[in-house]
C-alpha cells in the first residue's frame, strides 16, 4: 500500500506530536515514510490548511482536531466492523523459516481443512506499533481459536499452532493469523498467511500499514 497523508499523521503521532511540539523536517518525515521530500512537503502544507498539523519554531504538532480524528479512527480499528477485530501492523523483515514450516505436509493439510485454503509457503509478519493493536493480540492469544495439534513423527516433532480466520484489503484476500504454541516471536509481532504471495498481491514494502480483520 502507498503512504498516505494518514500515514504523516500517525508517524508524527507516534513521535509524540499529540501530546505537543516534537522536534522534526519534512526530510526526515520523508525518510521515515519511505516518500520524496517533496511529497511530505506538500503533505505538510495540505495538513497545516485543512488544520489537522501546526507548524512550530522546533518542528510540529498534531491540532485538536487530529488528535480527536485520530482517537475515533482507533476506536474503530480496534472494533471493526460489524464487530469484527481489526488488528494494524507495518510489514517487518521475518526470520525466513514460515517457508520451511509452511512446507511441511502436517501444516499445510491442516491448514486447507480447518481454513479452506493452501497457504502460501511463507508468513506476513507485522509489527504492532500501537496499544489498542497489542492488546488485540494478547486476547486473540489467550482465545483457543482453530488448533492444529502437535505431531510426531519418527525423529521430528511439530509443535501444535492456532490459526484465528481473517481477510486483508478490505475483505478481498483470504487469510489468518497463526500462532505456535510455542514461539520464538516477540509479542509485539503478528504473523499472517494466505494462499498467495501477500507481499506482491498487495504491493508491500517494509513499513506498509497493513489491516487484519480478525473474522468472528
Amino acid at each position: 500500500m502507498k503512504p498516505s497523508k494518514l500515514d504523516l499523521i500517525l508517524a508524527l503521532a507516534q513521535r509524540g506530536a499529540a501530546e505537543g511540539s516534537v522536534a522534526g523536517t519534512t526530510v526526515q518525515l520523508a525518510g521515515e515514510l519511505g516518500v520524496s521530500q517533496q511529497t511530505a512537503s506538500r503533505w505538510v502544507a495540505e495538513l497545516r490548511k485543512e488544520g489537522f498539523v501546526e507548524k512550530t519554531s522546533s518542528g510540529f504538532r498534531l491540532s485538536k482536531s487530529a488528535v480527536e480524528k485520530l482517537s475515533k479512527f482507533s476506536s474503530a480499528l480496534s472494533s471493526g466492523a460489524n464487530g469484527r477485530t481489526v488488528i494494524e501492523g507495518e510489514v517487518a523483515e521475518g526470520v525466513h523459516d514460515g517457508a520451511y514450516y509452511l512446507s511441511i505436509p502436517h501444516y499445510r493439510n491442516s491448514i486447507r481443512k480447518l481454513l479452506g485454503f493452501v497457504p502460501y509457503a511463507g508468513t506476513l509478519n507485522l509489527k504492532l506499533l500501537g496499544d489498542a493493536d497489542v492488546e488485540a493480540r494478547k486476547k486473540l492469544e489467550a482465545s483457543p481459536g482453530l488448533a492444529i495439534p502437535e505431531k510426531k513423527e519418527g525423529k521430528r516433532f511439530y509443535g501444535a499452532v492456532k490459526c484465528f480466520p481473517a481477510t486483508l484489503s478490505k475483505g478481498r484476500i483470504m487469510a489468518a493469523v497463526i500462532m505456535p504454541v510455542k514461539t520464538h516471536h516477540p509479542k509485539e509481532v503478528l504473523e499472517v498467511i494466505a494462499p498467495v504471495y501477500l507481499r506482491g498481491a498487495m504491493k508491500l514494502r517494509n513499513g506498509s500499514a497493513v489491516p487484519v480483520t480478525l473474522e468472528k
